[in-house]
């Protein structure tokens, strides 16, 4: 499942007492597959919204979120409202809990809780990960981890075809201090004489210095 997450350093992510406290439930009773301050990326009319989940399971695309006093202030409600709805718009499950309720539940509540809404997701995964792999940042993304990989692939080539060159020249037994050495050079490696000349100054300093360089014109010209 392709969902790009990354290490959020602005924020502190050490858990909440709530947080541990589901955490600690999960981990008793063996329940594995969640993620703590999940990160999640979403591209909407142009701008990337990114959030983090108090309590993820990326596989059913499901999001628990604490909330406490802070979540009852308008303009947090109208926020989280926001967010629940793009959730929602690329097939993830929000399900809020707030904290004042949470500490007048046992722990096999929580449970029966969170199994009911996993079982929930298991029975929707499907359509909810179409609308998933439809989000405009996965895309971007993919992408985006394309040309990385391309650049990459490039960049390796260079380094081969560099090594290739450089060890063509040391086997070879051009004269680089008599005339015509850029056209030996040419045939060697199959580009123009100009060429060569570019790379071996720019890559082999030292060999160009001991090259039959003529000047002119303040310019440097092969011979």
């Amino acid at each position: 499942m392709n969902i790009y997450q990354k290490k959020d350093t602005r924020y502190d992510c050490t858990p909440t007492t709530h947080e541990q406290r589901m955490i600690d439930i999960f981990n008793k009773h063996s329940l594995t597959g969640w993620k703590h301050n999940f990160v999640v990326s979403y591209k909407e009319d142009k701008l990337y919204r990114r959030y983090r989940y108090d309590i993820a399971f990326p596989e059913l695309l499901i999001d628990i979120e604490f909330d406490g006093w802070e979540h009852s202030i308008k303009d947090r409600i109208e926020t989280d409202m926001l967010r629940d709805s793009l959730s929602n718009k690329y097939g993830w499950i929000v399900l809020r809990i707030k904290t004042s309720d949470l500490e007048n539940m046992n722990d096999n509540e929580i449970l029966n809780k969170i199994y009911n809404i996993i079982l929930e997701a298991t029975q929707t995964i499907n359509e909810r990960k179409l609308l998933w792999n439809k989000n405009p940042y996965l895309i971007w993304n993919e992408h985006r981890q394309k040309k990385i990989l391309r650049s990459q692939f490039i960049k390796l080539l260079k380094q081969k075809m560099f090594k290739d060159r450089i060890k063509s020249l040391n086997d070879s037994n051009i004269n680089f201090q008599k005339r015509g050495w850029s056209q030996e050079v040419s045939k060697l490696w199959g580009i123009c004489s100009r060429a060569c000349v570019r790379f071996i100054k720019k890559y082999m300093p030292e060999l160009y210095k001991q090259c039959n360089i003529r000047k002119s014109n303040n310019k440097s010209e092969v011979i």
